[in-house]
C-alpha cells in the first residue's frame, strides 16, 4: 500500500512539473503569435512614420529636460525625494519605449520583405 502512494505522489509531481512546463511553452506561442505587429506593408509604414515622429517629440521633451535641469540653479542640499507624479526619466524611458517600438516595427517590415526606414536618419532629418 505504501508504495502504491509512493508511485502515485511520485507520478502526481512528474505530471505537475510537466504542467508548470508546458504552460511556458504556451506563453511563448502565444508572444510570437500576438505580439508581431500585424498588418500591410503600406499600413506598418504608416504606424512606423507615426512612431517616428513620436520619438522626435520624446527626444526633444527629454532634450528640454536635460537643458533645464543643466540651468537650474544648483542645490546647497540634496532634497529627499518628492511623491510628485512627475518622473524626471520619464521622458528618457519614453524616448527608449517608443525608439523600440519603432524598431519593433521596422523589424516587422524587413520580415515581409517590405521597404524599411533609416530610423536614425528619419528622426534627425524630419
Amino acid at each position: 500500500m505504501q508504495r502504491l502512494v509512493g508511485a502515485v505522489l511520485l507520478c502526481l509531481m512528474f505530471q505537475a512539473c510537466s504542467m508548470s512546463r508546458s504552460v511556458d511553452t504556451e506563453a511563448e506561442l502565444f508572444a510570437a503569435l500576438f505580439d508581431v505587429p500585424q498588418g500591410s506593408c503600406k499600413q506598418l509604414r504608416a504606424e512606423l512614420w507615426a512612431e517616428i515622429e513620436g520619438v522626435k517629440s520624446a527626444k526633444k521633451k527629454a532634450d528640454d529636460d536635460f537643458i533645464a535641469e543643466q540651468e537650474a540653479p544648483p542645490k546647497a542640499t540634496k532634497s529627499p525625494r518628492s511623491f510628485r507624479k512627475e518622473d524626471p526619466l520619464a521622458a528618457l524611458r519614453e524616448w527608449s519605449k517608443r525608439s523600440q517600438q519603432a524598431e519593433k516595427l521596422n523589424e516587422a517590415l524587413k520580415e515581409r520583405r517590405c521597404r524599411t526606414v533609416d530610423i536614425e536618419a528619419a528622426v534627425k532629418s524630419r
